[in-house]
């Protein structure tokens, strides 16, 4: 290590050859996954579809290279470039290598809805066990909000919105524990559906999520969930 000052040696100076972060918070994020098994299990959910070229990124590396991205402030594609040269990001996360704005790109485009929901139900099964191993019942909040959205995007309408008439957008249904902060279902909606529009088929998949032994304590929704069970003790019960 090389060592200068400037301004009459008010400011040392230090010159290193090893690499250097901005981001090296994330160090803590990455071991607690690490941790928990997160990695593990992802790279276990990828194993089945391996690529065949030595000179190609994993899939396991290209979705952690995209976490690293979303954790660091991005938000979409082009922002992959923040992390996918930051040998520091590289060694945090673990990957062989990280992938480009391209590659992270692709691999999203070429997955089927069938490999899609293998790996959601993969993941939702990961964190249902996590779940139960720290909490054996929760508070249910059932809502639905709205997502303003811009361009032509699938399913894009336009519905109510409180401060900007006409504005495009999606209206998703959320489930979400109280306690533990999981979300267990999300239904992405147009935006011009009603609040109460497949209320019903949403509670009972989310129902049908939940791990076995897992107890709802109370339910706590908005107007349309309770019109659509208003007439239905068994929500009220569970």
């Amino acid at each position: 290590m090389h060592t200068q000052s400037i301004r009459n040696g008010e400011l040392p100076i230090e010159y290193t050859s090893k690499p250097l972060s901005g981001w090296g918070g994330l160090a803590l994020f990455f071991e607690y996954l690490e941790q928990i098994g997160f990695i593990r299990t992802l790279q276990q959910a990828l194993s089945a579809d391996p690529k065949t070229s030595h000179n190609q990124v994993s899939n396991a590396d290209v979705l952690l290279t995209f976490l690293a991205t979303v954790l660091v402030g991005g938000n979409r594609f082009a922002h992959v470039q923040r992390v996918c040269h930051d040998e520091v990001i590289r060694q945090i996360v673990g990957a062989k290598r990280l992938g480009s704005e391209d590659t992270v790109r692709r691999f999203f485009l070429g997955l089927s809805g069938s490999q899609s929901e293998d790996l959601y139900t993969m993941l939702q099964r990961f964190t249902s066990e996590l779940l139960v191993g720290n909490f054996g019942e929760d508070v249910l909040d059932l809502d639905s909000t709205i997502l303003e959205r811009y361009g032509h995007q699938q399913g894009v309408g336009k519905g109510y919105h409180a401060s900007r008439r006409g504005q495009t957008s999606h209206h998703p249904l959320l489930g979400m524990l109280a306690r533990s902060k999981h979300i267990p279902l999300v239904w992405l909606r147009a935006g011009g559906a009603s609040t109460l529009r497949g209320a019903a088929q949403f509670v009972e998949e989310l129902l049908a999520r939940l791990p076995a032994g897992f107890r709802i304590t109370a339910v706590r929704a908005d107007s349309g969930f309770r019109s659509t069970y208003s007439h239905q003790p068994r929500l009220r019960s569970v």
